[in-house]
């Protein structure tokens, strides 16, 4: 990953926070088995799927953060540190593991580093909560069916997060906001090294999945809600839609260009919103 990549997850994590579904961490707290809780969070990036979720399940947590970027998973311990101080948390760094505690809480986590495109190398150990946030839509089909196996298995609990479903509603609308939204999901649908992806469609794929081999399923809408004032991050989802948008129909580069330059006006001009549909997906066995 680039700085650029690290840059916008950095943005997005408050979005990302403010989009999830506490209905769904609610009854999370109610299905998962007694403490300690060990999660294991796929696709982890720069943790911030600890962050907000170590204080909502609270007590004692081992977390096992998961990913292939090795430039992302070193950034984990200071952006950590950063957030802890603002919640008046401990944090004890240890090389690849850390701990977290606090009045309610202390989380142990372990740093690894892992290609997450064969499961057969992730250990998930018995009644563990899986986690992932923002990863469904790049995975395949046969991915995601592995990954079920081995989940019901050792009667895992899941809470995949953030899953893009396709829509985006733009405020104020121009003519080619349509064939620009095409043109991203088209590329949503790339092998992003995990087989052909899932894309828009990861949230019904993963449901149907985990729905016929016995999990019990509830889905709530977690859409991000982007207002006029989050200029840096509108202008940064500008700029990765018409490159994705570019790269699926290069013969229409200099329309996606005036597209991309009056979408720019309004957000200049703060007056630019975005909806951008994403589902949260929770799954336990019962006892």
């Amino acid at each position: 990953m680039t700085d650029f990549s690290k840059n916008w997850l950095e943005l997005r994590e408050p979005l990302d926070r403010r989009s999830r579904s506490n209905e769904l961490i609610k009854t999370l707290s109610i299905v998962l088995p007694d403490r300690p809780i060990h999660v294991i969070d796929l696709g982890t990036g720069t943790g911030s799927n600890l962050r907000y979720l170590c204080k909502e399940l609270k007590g004692n947590q081992i977390w096992q953060l998961i990913d292939n970027d090795e430039n992302l998973l070193k950034t984990i311990p200071a952006y950590t540190k950063k957030w802890a101080i603002k919640n008046k948390l401990l944090v004890k760094e240890l090389g690849n593991e850390f701990l977290i505690k606090g009045e309610n809480i202390e989380c142990h986590a372990y740093i690894q580093q892992k290609n997450l495109s064969d499961l057969t190398d992730i250990k998930i150990p018995e009644k563990a909560l899986v986690s992932c946030s923002a990863l469904l839509d790049l995975v395949s089909k046969n991915w995601i069916k592995t990954l079920a196996k081995k989940c019901m298995r050792i009667k895992a609990t899941i809470l995949f997060t953030l899953n893009y479903d396709g829509h985006i509603k733009f405020k104020p609308c121009e003519e080619d906001d349509k064939l620009v939204r095409s043109l991203i999901n088209k590329h949503q649908l790339k092998n992003k090294g995990f087989g052909n992806a899932m894309g828009p469609k990861a949230e019904h794929m993963a449901v149907q999945v985990f729905s016929e081999i016995g999990y019990n399923i509830r889905s709530k809408y977690s859409n991000w809600k982007i207002k006029s004032n989050d200029n840096e991050l509108q202008t940064m989802l500008l700029d990765m839609w018409l490159d994705a948008a570019i790269e699926g129909s290069p013969e229409q580069k200099n329309r996606l260009k005036n597209w991309r330059k009056k979408r720019q006006y309004h957000v200049i001009s703060k007056n630019s919103e975005l909806e951008i549909g994403h589902t949260d997906i929770l799954g336990w066995i019962s006892k």
